[in-house]
């Protein structure tokens, strides 16, 4: 058995069960959501798929997400318009900033 053979057929199956455990945990979170519905009787199974609660529920999250940015943006411009404030305040000439510095250690 050639190694090169061994290692990509090691790939293949960890990629196959991570695309199996990404399907379950999406099924399963579509179940709790309430987003699918399962129906069982002797004959048949039926498993419905709710896509109008689905939809409201998209956009009700698009909407908060838009007021969400919109938010951060004013707050974003009122600390822009506070910065600029402050600058434009401190264009005085004898306007006096101290620095204290220390010699740097010399290599001897």
């Amino acid at each position: 058995m050639n190694i090169e053979t061994s290692r990509h057929g090691n790939s293949i199956a960890g990629v196959l069960a991570t695309i199996a455990l990404i399907v379950v945990i999406a099924c399963g979170l579509i179940y709790a959501m309430g987003y699918a519905t399962v129906e069982q009787s002797p004959q048949t199974t039926t498993i419905q798929v709710n896509t109008e609660q689905m939809k409201a529920d998209a956009d009700k999250a698009v909407e908060e997400g838009k007021k969400l940015l919109n938010d951060a943006g004013e707050s974003i411009e009122d600390g822009a318009e506070e910065v600029q404030q402050q600058v434009s305040g401190d264009s005085e000439a004898d306007t006096e900033v101290k620095v204290e510095t220390q010699p740097a250690p010399s290599n001897d």
